[in-house]
């Protein structure tokens, strides 16, 4: 495997199999290459780390784009109004996975 440049060995994995097609092969490959190894991090209410596995983070975009779409969300603008958080990046990744078009707003905008 050929490695690019700025990418270590572990992370470039995630390239062996050619070029990503769509958000959804990148999830799916997130899925295979990294199911058990935390791959984010967010801090809970009592400020403890919560670490997000490969896994945990596909599970949640396949979850929360099911409920968006049995909510008749299926091809909609949805607009997200959150703090940088792991909602807001799972949200994001998730609307663009396929569900719809992501309409970030900033809650601090006038």
């Amino acid at each position: 495997m050929k490695l690019i440049k700025g990418i270590d060995k572990e992370s470039a994995i995630l390239f062996k199999d050619g070029p990503y097609k769509s958000i959804k092969d990148a999830i799916s490959r997130i899925r295979t290459y990294f199911a058990d190894k935390p791959i984010l991090a967010d801090l809970d209410v009592n400020k403890n780390i919560r670490y997000y596995t490969g896994k945990m983070i596909a599970d949640e975009v396949d979850a929360l784009g099911d409920g968006l779409i049995a909510m008749g969300l299926k091809d909609a603008h949805v607009a997200i109004v959150a703090d940088n958080s792991i909602r807001y990046i799972l949200t994001d990744i998730t609307v663009s996975n396929g569900v719809g078009v992501v309409t970030p707003i900033d809650k601090y905008a006038p």
